[in-house]
């Protein structure tokens, strides 16, 4: 039987982990593919609204590289994800899962740190999916199993297709190219596991039940996902689907209000380090913090502002500190006093 991987994301220090499939392994292979060794790349899309007027994103990357029929992989992933709309964010996760049968190395590439984890043999396909047949996905035919909430197709028990559409959500991660047996040179493309410190070691015996520490600014994606690997467990009624955007946008609401507290925090700060600049060079330093801000909760490193000339510009900046200051500050107390993301919104707008 063709056996499904489990997807289990978690929080470390604000980026998604994936945990890669599980095999186990025998005196000859694992148990895990029908082929012997392969390089997989996937494209990632995923989107949904959490209000109505703020929507969410993600858009990445992974190369899946294996050999010894599974018991020997890497997932190398990429992920953007975005807000728009209300409140903008941008945030990032780069990462790289290495498994050697039970045990699976995850590096991240963010905090450059790598967590050991003990796990399970991998799951099989729930008896709620059926056999659909066979689709082309990129340059490979696979076995096309769904429900009404989750499709996955594989081929020879290799991962080529994940599509989750629940809660309002829609999750895609399909394969745009493999190549299966390869040259023992190509595979040497395949990136190693960087020297980062091991800092965690989690025993995983449930899917649903991972106990990592979690973190405030933990991306989005990583709830969502969350919920949407519990849909295809337990179907969720409208009262729940409800219930779970309204747990989204109350983390979305405390991100923005640490957002605000901590922006006008940093334009004082900045304001007083330019007011004691003596140079072009004094200046710009003043403005890093606010601009590690913005990368921070924007993930933009492209719009960083510039002083060019201290002298021609000091005046307008410092009027425009001292402008976007008086503006925040009178909007704080009502800041404070909200109690959801539309409250904000309405302070924003006053």
């Amino acid at each position: 039987m063709v056996r499904r991987e489990g997807i289990v994301w978690a929080t470390i220090v604000g980026t998604l982990l994936l945990n890669t499939p599980l095999c186990a392994k025998t005196e000859n292979k694992s148990d895990c593919y029908s082929i012997e060794k392969g390089i997989v790349h996937y494209k990632i899309d995923a989107s949904g609204m959490i209000d109505r007027d703020l929507n969410w994103t993600l858009k990445g990357d992974a190369t899946r590289c294996f050999h010894d029929y599974g018991a020997s992989l890497t997932f190398r992933k990429h992920i953007d994800e975005y807000l728009n709309g209300s409140f903008r964010y941008h945030a990032k996760a780069d990462f790289m899962t290495v498994q050697e049968g039970e045990i699976s190395y995850v590096a991240d590439y963010r905090t450059k740190r790598i967590i050991k984890q003990h796990l399970p043999l991998k799951e099989e396909i729930p008896s709620s999916m059926h056999y659909v047949g066979q689709q082309m996905v990129g340059n490979v035919v696979c076995d096309l199993w769904e429900d009404p909430v989750e499709k996955l197709c594989f081929y020879k028990g290799v991962p080529i297709l994940k599509d989750y559409q629940a809660l309002g959500f829609h999750y895609r991660e399909e394969a745009v190219d493999a190549t299966f047996d390869p040259a023992q040179n190509t595979l040497k493309e395949c990136e190693k596991m960087p020297e980062f410190p091991l800092i965690q070691t989690f025993a995983l015996y449930k899917r649903a039940n991972i106990q990592i520490p979690q973190q405030n600014d933990r991306m989005i994606g990583e709830r969502i996902l969350e919920e949407l690997e519990k849909v295809t467990k337990d179907p969720f009624s409208a009262d729940t689907d409800k219930k779970f955007h309204d747990q989204l946008q109350q983390e979305i609401f405390h991100m923005q209000q640490r957002f605000l507290e901590n922006l006008l925090k940093t334009l004082e700060k900045s304001r007083m380090c330019f007011q004691k600049a003596e140079n072009t060079i004094d200046a710009n330093v003043c403005l890093s913090d606010l601009h590690a801000l913005e990368v921070k909760y924007l993930g933009d490193d492209k719009r960083r502002q510039v002083i060019v000339d201290w002298q021609e510009e000091k005046d307008s900046v410092s009027e425009h500190f001292e402008k976007s200051i008086a503006s925040l500050r009178a909007k704080m107390p009502c800041i404070k006093r909200a109690k959801q993301l539309h409250d904000i919104n309405m302070c924003l707008q006053q």
